[in-house]
Protein backbone atom coordinates (compact mmCIF):
# COMPACT_ATOMS: atom_id res chain seq x y z
CA UNK A 1 0.00 0.00 0.00
CA UNK A 2 1.57 3.55 -0.78
CA UNK A 3 0.77 5.44 2.35
CA UNK A 4 2.39 2.38 4.38
CA UNK A 5 5.15 2.99 2.44
CA UNK A 6 5.08 6.41 2.70
CA UNK A 7 5.48 6.74 6.34
CA UNK A 8 8.40 5.92 8.23
CA UNK A 9 7.68 3.15 10.13
CA UNK A 10 10.12 1.52 12.63
CA UNK A 11 8.57 -1.94 14.54
CA UNK A 12 11.42 -4.37 13.79
CA UNK A 13 9.75 -6.45 12.27
CA UNK A 14 12.26 -6.09 9.58
CA UNK A 15 14.40 -9.09 9.64
CA UNK A 16 17.77 -7.26 9.57
CA UNK A 17 16.59 -5.92 13.46
CA UNK A 18 16.69 -9.69 14.40
CA UNK A 19 20.37 -9.73 15.83
CA UNK A 20 19.47 -7.05 17.87
CA UNK A 21 15.99 -7.36 19.18
CA UNK A 22 14.18 -10.14 20.65
CA UNK A 23 10.39 -8.69 19.13
CA UNK A 24 10.32 -11.91 16.84
CA UNK A 25 10.97 -14.60 19.54
CA UNK A 26 8.33 -12.92 21.74
CA UNK A 27 6.01 -12.89 18.54
CA UNK A 28 6.47 -16.78 17.95
CA UNK A 29 5.78 -17.35 21.90
CA UNK A 30 3.29 -15.04 21.95
CA UNK A 31 0.42 -17.71 21.08
CA UNK A 32 1.47 -19.42 24.21
CA UNK A 33 2.20 -22.74 22.79
CA UNK A 34 5.20 -25.09 23.57
CA UNK A 35 8.05 -24.69 20.80
CA UNK A 36 11.37 -26.99 21.03
CA UNK A 37 14.39 -24.62 21.12
CA UNK A 38 15.24 -26.29 17.76
CA UNK A 39 12.17 -25.07 15.89
CA UNK A 40 12.64 -21.81 17.66
CA UNK A 41 16.85 -21.64 16.51
CA UNK A 42 15.55 -22.85 13.04
CA UNK A 43 12.86 -20.04 12.80
CA UNK A 44 15.16 -17.21 14.12
CA UNK A 45 18.09 -18.04 12.51
CA UNK A 46 20.43 -18.16 15.80
CA UNK A 47 22.60 -20.08 17.42
CA UNK A 48 21.73 -21.74 21.37
CA UNK A 49 23.64 -18.99 22.80
CA UNK A 50 21.96 -16.03 21.08
CA UNK A 51 18.86 -17.96 21.82
CA UNK A 52 19.53 -18.10 25.63
CA UNK A 53 20.02 -14.48 25.52
CA UNK A 54 17.02 -13.45 24.34
CA UNK A 55 14.92 -15.52 26.64
CA UNK A 56 16.58 -14.06 29.43
CA UNK A 57 15.93 -10.60 27.88
CA UNK A 58 12.60 -11.37 27.97
CA UNK A 59 12.01 -12.69 31.20
CA UNK A 60 14.03 -9.10 32.41
CA UNK A 61 10.69 -7.41 31.11
CA UNK A 62 8.60 -9.55 33.84
CA UNK A 63 7.37 -11.97 31.41
CA UNK A 64 6.87 -15.78 32.58
CA UNK A 65 9.29 -17.98 30.38
CA UNK A 66 8.57 -21.91 31.10
CA UNK A 67 11.16 -23.95 30.14
CA UNK A 68 10.44 -27.52 30.07
CA UNK A 69 13.23 -30.85 29.24
CA UNK A 70 10.36 -33.15 26.86
CA UNK A 71 7.98 -29.56 26.17
CA UNK A 72 9.67 -26.96 25.00
CA UNK A 73 9.57 -23.22 25.91
CA UNK A 74 6.61 -21.22 26.05
CA UNK A 75 4.93 -18.34 27.42
CA UNK A 76 1.89 -19.59 28.69
CA UNK A 77 -0.52 -16.30 29.25
CA UNK A 78 0.26 -15.93 25.41
CA UNK A 79 0.25 -12.26 24.08
CA UNK A 80 -1.32 -9.73 21.66
CA UNK A 81 1.55 -7.84 19.99
CA UNK A 82 1.27 -4.41 18.30
CA UNK A 83 1.42 -4.12 14.59
CA UNK A 84 2.16 -1.35 12.56
CA UNK A 85 0.57 -1.82 9.78
CA UNK A 86 -2.94 -3.44 11.31
CA UNK A 87 -2.79 -0.08 13.16
CA UNK A 88 -2.53 2.25 9.94
CA UNK A 89 -5.14 0.24 8.03
CA UNK A 90 -7.99 0.85 10.20
CA UNK A 91 -7.39 4.63 10.43
CA UNK A 92 -9.56 7.20 8.08
CA UNK A 93 -7.75 7.32 4.45
CA UNK A 94 -6.83 11.23 5.43
CA UNK A 95 -5.33 10.68 8.70
CA UNK A 96 -3.53 7.60 8.12
CA UNK A 97 -1.97 10.10 4.76
CA UNK A 98 -1.19 12.48 7.60
CA UNK A 99 1.08 10.70 9.43
CA UNK A 100 4.50 11.83 8.99
CA UNK A 101 5.80 9.46 11.12
CA UNK A 102 5.27 6.04 13.12
CA UNK A 103 7.77 4.17 15.80
CA UNK A 104 6.89 0.97 17.43
CA UNK A 105 10.27 -0.33 19.40
CA UNK A 106 9.66 -3.13 21.87
CA UNK A 107 10.62 -1.08 24.52
CA UNK A 108 11.32 2.43 25.02
CA UNK A 109 12.40 4.87 28.16
CA UNK A 110 8.87 6.68 27.40
CA UNK A 111 7.18 7.51 24.21
CA UNK A 112 6.61 10.69 25.00
CA UNK A 113 10.48 11.41 25.52
CA UNK A 114 10.62 9.75 22.22
CA UNK A 115 8.20 12.13 20.48
CA UNK A 116 9.98 15.03 22.26
CA UNK A 117 13.60 13.76 20.90
CA UNK A 118 11.89 13.85 17.43
CA UNK A 119 10.46 17.78 17.39
CA UNK A 120 13.59 18.42 18.83
CA UNK A 121 15.92 16.83 15.68
CA UNK A 122 14.10 19.71 14.05
CA UNK A 123 10.55 17.34 12.27
CA UNK A 124 6.96 18.43 12.66
CA UNK A 125 3.76 17.28 11.90
CA UNK A 126 1.65 14.33 13.22
CA UNK A 127 3.55 11.46 14.14
CA UNK A 128 2.61 8.16 16.47
CA UNK A 129 4.82 6.50 18.44
CA UNK A 130 3.87 3.51 20.33
CA UNK A 131 5.58 1.00 22.78
CA UNK A 132 5.39 -2.99 24.00
CA UNK A 133 7.14 -1.80 27.46
CA UNK A 134 8.17 1.56 28.82
CA UNK A 135 11.91 1.58 30.68
CA UNK A 136 10.20 4.90 32.51
CA UNK A 137 6.99 5.91 31.53
CA UNK A 138 5.80 9.09 33.13
CA UNK A 139 2.17 10.06 34.58
CA UNK A 140 0.98 13.70 35.57
CA UNK A 141 3.62 15.32 38.60
CA UNK A 142 6.33 13.24 37.87
CA UNK A 143 4.57 10.12 38.72
CA UNK A 144 6.05 7.24 37.03
CA UNK A 145 3.71 5.39 35.27
CA UNK A 146 4.00 1.48 35.03
CA UNK A 147 3.93 -0.33 32.25
CA UNK A 148 4.49 -4.69 32.02
CA UNK A 149 5.75 -5.83 28.39
CA UNK A 150 2.72 -6.24 25.77
CA UNK A 151 -0.08 -5.85 28.34
CA UNK A 152 -1.52 -2.45 28.56
CA UNK A 153 -1.56 0.26 25.75
CA UNK A 154 1.17 3.13 25.61
CA UNK A 155 1.61 5.75 22.98
CA UNK A 156 2.01 9.51 22.13
CA UNK A 157 0.74 11.36 19.52
CA UNK A 158 2.59 13.92 18.03
CA UNK A 159 -0.48 16.79 16.69
CA UNK A 160 0.41 19.89 15.36
CA UNK A 161 -1.68 23.01 16.80
CA UNK A 162 -1.52 26.67 15.73
CA UNK A 163 -0.30 28.54 19.15
CA UNK A 164 -0.11 27.82 22.65
CA UNK A 165 -3.89 28.83 23.54
CA UNK A 166 -5.13 26.27 21.25
CA UNK A 167 -2.70 23.40 23.06
CA UNK A 168 -4.40 25.10 26.58
CA UNK A 169 -8.22 25.45 26.40
CA UNK A 170 -10.05 22.33 26.70
CA UNK A 171 -7.92 20.00 25.23
CA UNK A 172 -6.66 17.70 27.90
CA UNK A 173 -10.52 17.13 28.37
CA UNK A 174 -10.99 16.51 24.79
CA UNK A 175 -8.39 13.64 24.85
CA UNK A 176 -9.88 12.28 27.91
CA UNK A 177 -13.28 12.23 26.58
CA UNK A 178 -12.42 10.96 23.44
CA UNK A 179 -10.99 7.61 25.12
CA UNK A 180 -14.31 6.93 26.38
CA UNK A 181 -16.29 7.97 23.31
CA UNK A 182 -14.30 4.95 21.60
CA UNK A 183 -13.70 2.67 24.27
CA UNK A 184 -17.92 2.98 24.46
CA UNK A 185 -18.17 2.63 20.60
CA UNK A 186 -16.66 -0.31 20.54
CA UNK A 187 -19.36 -1.89 23.06
CA UNK A 188 -16.64 -3.23 25.47
CA UNK A 189 -17.87 -4.47 28.89
CA UNK A 190 -18.23 -2.07 31.81
CA UNK A 191 -17.83 0.85 29.36
CA UNK A 192 -21.30 2.36 30.79
CA UNK A 193 -19.21 3.14 33.86
CA UNK A 194 -16.20 5.21 32.25
CA UNK A 195 -16.22 8.59 34.00
CA UNK A 196 -13.70 11.51 33.34
CA UNK A 197 -11.77 13.08 36.03
CA UNK A 198 -10.54 16.60 35.76
CA UNK A 199 -8.40 17.71 33.31
CA UNK A 200 -7.82 14.24 31.94
CA UNK A 201 -8.02 10.79 33.53
CA UNK A 202 -10.13 8.53 32.48
CA UNK A 203 -12.05 6.16 35.26
CA UNK A 204 -14.28 2.76 35.48
CA UNK A 205 -16.23 2.77 38.23
CA UNK A 206 -14.06 4.46 41.07
CA UNK A 207 -10.83 3.35 39.78
CA UNK A 208 -8.73 4.98 37.47
CA UNK A 209 -8.17 2.86 33.86
CA UNK A 210 -6.26 5.59 31.83
CA UNK A 211 -4.39 8.67 32.04
CA UNK A 212 -2.76 11.48 29.91
CA UNK A 213 0.14 13.18 29.71
CA UNK A 214 0.33 16.09 27.50
CA UNK A 215 3.47 18.53 26.48
CA UNK A 216 4.13 21.50 24.80
CA UNK A 217 6.78 21.54 22.06
CA UNK A 218 7.47 25.10 19.96
CA UNK A 219 8.94 28.48 20.81
CA UNK A 220 7.03 32.14 20.88
CA UNK A 221 7.42 32.15 16.76
CA UNK A 222 6.25 28.65 16.10
CA UNK A 223 5.82 25.93 15.03
CA UNK A 224 3.65 24.55 17.71
CA UNK A 225 3.18 21.06 18.63
CA UNK A 226 1.59 19.05 21.53
CA UNK A 227 2.38 15.69 22.46
CA UNK A 228 -0.48 13.43 23.64
CA UNK A 229 0.83 11.01 25.90
CA UNK A 230 -1.78 8.46 26.59
CA UNK A 231 -1.46 5.30 28.94
CA UNK A 232 -4.30 2.64 28.92
CA UNK A 233 -4.73 -0.67 31.39
CA UNK A 234 -5.84 -3.31 29.07
CA UNK A 235 -4.68 -6.07 31.06
CA UNK A 236 -2.80 -5.46 34.14
CA UNK A 237 -1.09 -8.20 36.42
CA UNK A 238 -1.56 -8.74 40.10
CA UNK A 239 2.27 -7.93 40.44
CA UNK A 240 1.43 -4.75 38.66
CA UNK A 241 -1.40 -3.67 40.08
CA UNK A 242 0.33 -4.68 43.85
CA UNK A 243 3.17 -1.48 43.25
CA UNK A 244 0.32 1.66 42.77
CA UNK A 245 -0.36 3.30 45.31
CA UNK A 246 -4.08 4.50 44.04
CA UNK A 247 -7.06 2.51 43.18
CA UNK A 248 -6.87 1.21 39.09
CA UNK A 249 -8.46 -1.15 36.86
CA UNK A 250 -8.22 -2.58 33.05
CA UNK A 251 -10.72 -3.81 30.95
CA UNK A 252 -9.84 -7.30 31.44
CA UNK A 253 -10.93 -7.42 34.32
CA UNK A 254 -14.34 -6.06 32.90
CA UNK A 255 -14.66 -9.42 30.69
CA UNK A 256 -12.90 -8.30 27.93
CA UNK A 257 -10.60 -10.88 27.70
CA UNK A 258 -10.22 -10.99 23.56
CA UNK A 259 -9.25 -7.30 23.38
CA UNK A 260 -7.15 -6.75 20.19
CA UNK A 261 -5.24 -3.68 21.37
CA UNK A 262 -4.40 -2.96 17.29
CA UNK A 263 -7.94 -2.71 17.63
CA UNK A 264 -7.84 -0.16 20.27
CA UNK A 265 -5.23 1.92 19.22
CA UNK A 266 -7.10 2.83 15.89
CA UNK A 267 -10.03 3.61 17.29
CA UNK A 268 -8.60 6.15 20.09
CA UNK A 269 -6.56 7.84 17.11
CA UNK A 270 -10.28 7.80 14.65
CA UNK A 271 -11.37 9.29 18.03
CA UNK A 272 -8.74 11.85 18.40
CA UNK A 273 -8.66 12.77 14.80
CA UNK A 274 -12.36 14.23 15.18
CA UNK A 275 -12.50 15.35 18.49
CA UNK A 276 -9.24 17.51 18.02
CA UNK A 277 -10.31 18.67 14.53
CA UNK A 278 -13.67 19.94 16.22
CA UNK A 279 -11.98 21.53 18.94
CA UNK A 280 -9.85 23.88 16.68
CA UNK A 281 -12.53 24.90 14.46
CA UNK A 282 -15.31 25.40 16.56
CA UNK A 283 -13.32 25.61 20.62
CA UNK A 284 -14.46 23.52 23.40
CA UNK A 285 -17.68 25.01 24.73
CA UNK A 286 -19.05 22.58 22.50
CA UNK A 287 -17.87 19.71 24.58
CA UNK A 288 -18.46 21.34 27.96
CA UNK A 289 -21.81 19.20 28.45
CA UNK A 290 -20.50 16.12 27.47
CA UNK A 291 -18.00 16.36 30.40
CA UNK A 292 -20.27 17.28 33.05
CA UNK A 293 -22.26 14.38 32.59
CA UNK A 294 -19.18 11.90 32.89
CA UNK A 295 -17.41 14.32 35.84
CA UNK A 296 -17.06 11.56 38.21
CA UNK A 297 -16.67 14.56 40.72
CA UNK A 298 -19.55 16.63 39.52
CA UNK A 299 -21.36 18.51 42.80
CA UNK A 300 -18.91 16.44 45.21
CA UNK A 301 -16.29 18.43 47.22
CA UNK A 302 -12.61 17.87 46.87
CA UNK A 303 -9.31 19.86 47.43
CA UNK A 304 -7.12 20.95 44.41
CA UNK A 305 -3.69 20.89 44.34
CA UNK A 306 -1.63 23.01 41.55
CA UNK A 307 0.31 26.31 40.71
CA UNK A 308 1.56 26.67 44.61
CA UNK A 309 -2.29 27.17 45.64
CA UNK A 310 -4.80 24.68 47.67
CA UNK A 311 -8.18 25.24 47.58
CA UNK A 312 -11.51 23.05 49.06
CA UNK A 313 -14.93 23.36 47.29
CA UNK A 314 -17.23 21.71 45.57
CA UNK A 315 -16.90 21.21 42.00
CA UNK A 316 -19.38 22.66 39.78
CA UNK A 317 -18.29 21.61 35.97
CA UNK A 318 -16.00 23.61 33.73
CA UNK A 319 -16.01 26.43 31.95
CA UNK A 320 -15.99 27.57 28.05
CA UNK A 321 -12.10 26.92 28.47
CA UNK A 322 -12.20 24.01 30.15
CA UNK A 323 -11.03 25.51 33.73
CA UNK A 324 -12.40 23.86 36.62
CA UNK A 325 -15.29 25.62 38.19
CA UNK A 326 -14.87 25.38 41.88
CA UNK A 327 -17.69 26.62 44.88
CA UNK A 328 -15.54 27.43 47.90
CA UNK A 329 -16.20 29.20 50.99
CA UNK A 330 -14.94 32.53 49.16
CA UNK A 331 -16.89 31.70 46.40
CA UNK A 332 -16.72 30.66 42.99
CA UNK A 333 -13.02 29.86 41.35
CA UNK A 334 -11.90 29.01 38.31
CA UNK A 335 -8.77 26.54 38.48
CA UNK A 336 -6.89 26.85 35.04
CA UNK A 337 -4.11 24.37 36.33
CA UNK A 338 -3.61 21.14 38.89
CA UNK A 339 -5.24 18.02 39.82
CA UNK A 340 -8.16 17.72 42.14
CA UNK A 341 -8.70 14.88 44.64
CA UNK A 342 -11.84 14.02 47.55
CA UNK A 343 -11.21 15.60 50.76
CA UNK A 344 -10.92 13.72 54.06
CA UNK A 345 -13.96 15.44 54.94
CA UNK A 346 -15.88 14.60 51.85
CA UNK A 347 -14.76 10.73 51.70
CA UNK A 348 -15.24 10.22 55.35
CA UNK A 349 -18.76 11.28 54.52
CA UNK A 350 -19.22 8.88 51.79
CA UNK A 351 -18.16 6.20 53.83
CA UNK A 352 -20.75 7.43 56.67
CA UNK A 353 -23.05 7.05 54.09
CA UNK A 354 -21.87 3.27 52.68
CA UNK A 355 -22.02 2.02 56.11
CA UNK A 356 -18.11 1.75 56.26
CA UNK A 357 -16.96 4.03 59.16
Amino acid sequence: METLQRAQIRDFHDPTFVAMDPRKLLEILSDGRWHSPNSLREALGCDARLLDDWLAQLQSYDLEIRRDSRQGISLPLGLSLLESRQVLQGLSSAFRESIAHLELPLVVDSTNTRAMEWLRSGNAGRALFLAEKQRSGRGRRGRVWISPMARNLTMSLVWPVAGITQAQEGFSLVVALSLVECLRAMGLQGSEMLRVKWPNDVWLGDAKLAGILLELHGGSAGPHHVVIGIGVNVHMPEKALADIEQPVTDLYSQGNRQLDRNQLVTAILNSLERNLETLQTEGFDGFRQQWQRLDVFHDRQVEVLGDGQQFVGTVRGVNASGALILETDNGERHVSGGEIAPTVRSLRQQSKLMGQD
